[in-house]
């Protein structure tokens, strides 16, 4: 009998275990809205560096031709969270062909260039990049690099280039 009660369980016991999972939760509760911040930025860096290319390619092909060019909206009417790949819808003769911008991997942003005169463009991004229906718009010019202009383009009415045309599409 003594050699009974002498013997210790295995085991972890139901308090252990109830902490054990608690501290899983706090830690998870703290990681992963983190996390998704971080995931966030990393797609809104996809706006930011096309729209770098895309001033670039207007400033190069001002230099070649003296104006800049419009682009159509590409690469799809309205933004959503999915990423696409790129397509230029103003093709060969005119649009990001013609200026030499080109994207290998998938967007997640609609692109466009306008330029209501010769000595200036706006390229804007605009993109639901979580899905939430709220949409963040990007904007660059031949004077100042990618920006953020707002984060709902179409309460705002924002965005002349890729704008008109997203909000037909909802």
């Amino acid at each position: 009998m003594l050699k009974h009660l002498a013997k210790k369980e295995k085991g972890f016991t139901l308090m252990e275990l109830l902490i054990a999972v608690a501290i899983v939760v706090i830690l998870a509760g703290v990681g992963i809205p983190i996390y998704l911040k971080f995931q966030q930025g990393a797609k809104h860096a996809e706006a930011s560096t096309n729209l770098n290319g895309i001033k670039l390619s207007e400033e190069g092909y001002k230099l070649a031709n003296g104006t800049y060019i419009d682009c159509a909206t590409s690469p799809r009417a309205a933004p959503d969270q999915n990423a696409v790949a790129w397509a230029d819808a103003g093709g060969a003769a005119g649009g990001f062909t013609a200026i030499g911008f080109q994207t290998s991997a998938d967007v997640r942003f609609v692109y466009g260039v306008n330029n209501s005169n010769t000595t200036s463009f706006l390229a804007e991004a605009l993109g639901d990049t979580d899905g939430d229906g709220n949409r963040i718009l990007f904007v660059a010019t031949e004077a100042m690099g990618p920006h953020v202009i707002g984060t709902d383009a179409r309460d705002a009415g924002l965005a002349p280039v890729v704008g008109a045309a997203a909000d037909t599409a909802d």
